[in-house]
């Protein structure tokens, strides 16, 4: 079965904006991995991939990345 691949595609612009929330003081755990699961995407990591790098679930992954395309 092939699975569609959920992606989040940036401009350079929101990468910067990106950037700067990653390095924001007092920034959440949580947050600062969702703020990861978009970079990873935006640079062509596979739901697996990502989930296994931040030592998540895929479902997780894939839940935010499609609820929160940019």
């Amino acid at each position: 079965m092939l699975v569609g691949m959920y992606r989040i595609i940036l401009s350079n612009d929101q990468r910067d904006e990106l950037r700067e929330r990653t390095r924001q003081a007092g920034l959440a755990p949580s947050t600062r991995d969702r703020l990861e699961m978009v970079r990873l995407s935006d640079a062509g990591w596979s739901v697996p991939r990502i989930a296994r790098h931040l030592g998540q679930h895929e479902q997780t992954v894939r839940t935010w990345i499609q609820g929160n395309r940019i």
